[in-house]
């Protein structure tokens, strides 16, 4: 028996509600490009897939706009994690691939995927233990993640971790009487027996060891043999 039309109509504008309640992205065509970005596992470095693509973002408030979005793939272990950035009105490039070659290492543990990235005077980590079985599927499930927590970072809610290494001190960052917030360069990243193990390079390197929580546990100056 079919349904009234009243009834058809009202459920088609119960559809169209809920979609703009979650807000909606949709690739933009012809931006899509796949590469391969380094990766870290047991000490070695490796090749991670990755896949970037702009998007037009419909905010559940009802505002538009334009994102960019990064989706690491490793196919050794299935492990995948992505990365969101709203772009600004004048922008049309997608930046978040260049972005993590200059600040980012990304280290496949057995448990998980787990990306560092360094901007003075922070540390910020975002982990990810979810799977999936090829890159395709991977941009599905990142694309419905990110849909779904819309409104967290329409609102500007972080999702990433922050460890400040502001004990370390202005002079780390940058040299004395400098006017700008300066720059660190995350060197390298470990781990063993449960503890990170992160090389950041300032005015001089720092070993910073965190715990599997990534908590700080401690914090040394490396010589300069290390460097």
């Amino acid at each position: 028996m079919s349904r009234p039309r009243t009834t058809l109509l009202s459920l088609a504008v119960a559809a169209v509600a809920a979609t703009a309640a979650a807000g909606d992205l949709r690739p933009v065509a012809a931006t899509r490009v796949d590469l391969a970005l380094p990766g870290l596992r047991s000490g070695m470095a490796i090749s991670l897939a990755a896949r970037e693509m702009l998007l037009d973002v419909s905010f559940p408030s009802g505002g538009a706009g334009r994102g960019d979005i990064l989706i690491l793939f490793d196919s050794s272990s299935g492990y995948y994690a992505w990365k969101f950035a709203r772009l600004l009105a004048s922008e049309r490039t997608a930046m978040l691939a260049e972005d993590f070659r200059s600040h980012s290492k990304a280290y496949v543990a057995s448990d998980r995927l787990v990306v560092f990235t360094a901007y003075a005077p922070m540390i910020f980590v975002r982990e990810s233990a979810q799977r999936a079985p090829d890159l395709e599927a991977a941009e599905a499930s990142a694309l419905r993640e990110a849909t779904n927590i819309l409104a967290d970072i329409e609102a500007g809610r972080p999702r990433d971790l922050k460890i400040s290494l502001s004990k370390l001190g202005p002079e780390f960052f940058a040299p004395a009487l400098s006017a700008g917030p300066g720059l660190i360069t995350l060197a390298g990243v470990s781990r063993e027996d449960g503890k990170w193990e992160l090389t950041v390079e300032g005015q001089w390197r720092e070993k910073v060891t965190l715990n599997d929580r990534y908590e700080v546990t401690g914090m040394a100056r490396m010589a300069d043999k290390d460097r």
